[in-house]
Parts: structure tokens; sequence; C-alpha cells
């Protein structure tokens, strides 16, 4: 029998199904069940939300990754001042001179001694990037326009992404944790 093709990271030890999900929820009693659904219905609304302005499945893909990895929190701590610290933007507008540019994600790091660590976090999709002279053109001079601004950009392919959401997540943290120990 083939399994469904959805399947979510188990929550102990292995992969399980969609189907294997509720069938472990239905073996609570019915309040336990209701309160269950509950909490997955308020998460999955605050996720879907959240994506709403997200148009690119790898986009959608990295957020996730980003937002469920807790690496927002040792940032913080790194930081050692209290309020916030480090702020993570999707879809963040950028302008430098006369041009407007909307980056894939922004990650701000506010360090004690008033520097910012400014990253641009570029999630470059085959369909939307490089396919044409003028596309690699454009963003190479986006690139280093954003450099020159002071901003750290960092790329992934949409290959990356797909293969490995997580994994670039924590790619991220290594090049904030690096930068952050650059500038104390």
């Amino acid at each position: 029998m083939k399994r469904l093709e959805y399947t979510i990271k188990g929550f102990v030890i292995e992969d399980r199904t969609l189907k294997e999900l509720i069938e472990d929820i239905e073996r609570y009693s019915d309040p336990v069940k209701k309160l269950i659904w509950d909490d997955l219905c308020l998460r999955f609304d605050s996720i879907d939300c959240n994506l709403m302005d997200i148009k690119s499945p790898i986009e959608q893909a990295f957020y996730l990754a980003w937002e469920n990895s807790g690496n927002i929190y040792p940032l913080q701590r790194m930081t050692e001042q209290c309020g916030e610290t480090v702020v993570f933007y999707p879809q963040h507008k950028v302008i430098i001179g006369a041009k407007k540019y909307y980056l894939d994600f922004f990650l701000g790091i506010y360090l004690p001694n008033n520097k910012i660590i400014k990253i641009a976090i570029e999630c470059d999709g085959h369909d939307f990037h490089e396919k044409t002279k003028e596309q690699v053109r454009h963003d190479r001079q986006r690139e280093r326009a954003l450099t020159k601004e002071g901003y750290t950009v960092v790329r992934f392919t949409g290959s990356e992404i797909y293969a490995d959401p997580g994994h670039c997540a924590d790619e991220l943290f290594e090049v904030a944790i690096k930068l952050i120990n650059q500038f104390k």
C-alpha cells in the first residue's frame, strides 16, 4: 500500500503521514482531542497569517524553517541588551538613492555599541533569477548597492531550500553569529 505523499516530521522518532497523525490524535478522549485540534488550528491560523504576504513557496519554506529554528533567541542573548534587539522581516523594503528594493528577508541585529548588523537574505528560485542576462545584471547591481549600504547578502538557491530548509536557517544563524563576533 502506498504511503500518503504528505509526511510530517515525527515528534519523537520517525516521519509519519498525515493519516497517522490524525490516528494518533484520535486515541485521546473527546475533550483532549478538541483541545489538540483547537491548538493545531490556532497554530495554523498564525502560520497562515504570517505566510499571506510571502508568495514564493521557497520563501515560505525558508520563513517557516527560520521561525521554527529558535535561532533568534540565542542571537538576542548575544546582543546583551533588553528589548527588541533582533528583527526578522519578510519582503522588507529598502530604498537606496532613487532605487527601491524588496529583500526576500531582512535580519537586523542591534548591538549595544549602536551598531546594526544588516543581513539581506535572498531565496533565488530558478523562475526569477538568472534566466536572462538582464536578470543577472540586475541581481548583481542590486547586491552591490546593498553591500555599499552595509548589508551582508546571504543567498540560498531554491534547490537548497527545498532539500533542507532547516539547514539553510542554521547557515544564516552561523553567518549572524560570525558577524556579531566581528562587531564585538
